[in-house]
């Protein structure tokens, strides 16, 4: 388990600036034949080597059924369910540090990761906010915003339902 202090927060929020600069200027680092370029409308599938199995099949499975329960059943009392959609999340909350060696047992960090088609994945996503005011449940701040962002990818990709 990894807590979040002030200090890494600046180095982070720094490192996050600097890659945004990098951002700006990352056309100027592509090489030919890196097909990064979509300004033409077209679309690209990236494809990556195969990798070495970590889970068994079986395990993944039943790791993405219980993932799917949670929002079928748990994330915010089952009222996030996309009907014929199996959807997978898991939220996180921790203690930030309070600077003096201890934790802050007023201050938070969430987290929520999940994916969908649950079964079948292509889309990962990863939220998370860190001190949020007056909650103390990562369902609470990140529910909402992911399952948003999970409709409208479905809509807009035109995922098909995966289970009746």
């Amino acid at each position: 388990m990894h807590y979040f202090n002030d200090e890494e927060d600046d180095v982070m929020g720094n490192a996050l600036a600097d890659d945004e600069e990098e951002e700006e200027d990352e056309d100027d680092d592509l090489e030919d034949g890196d097909d990064m370029d979509d300004s033409d409308g077209e679309e690209e599938t990236i494809t990556f080597p195969p990798g070495d199995r970590v889970f068994a099949q079986e395990t993944a499975d039943t790791l993405s059924s219980m993932l799917t329960t949670v929002v079928d059943d748990a994330l915010r009392g089952g009222k996030l369910k996309i009907p014929g959609y199996r959807v997978a999340a898991k939220t996180g909350t921790a203690f930030l540090t309070d600077g003096k060696g201890g934790y802050d047992k007023e201050r938070y960090f969430h987290s929520l990761f999940g994916y969908f088609p649950a079964h079948d994945p292509k889309f990962i996503i990863l939220l998370y906010t860190r001190d949020p005011k007056g909650v103390q449940y990562a369902s609470e701040t990140l529910a909402e915003t992911y399952m948003s962002l999970v409709r409208e990818l479905i809509s807009y990709y035109e995922i098909p339902p995966d289970r009746q």
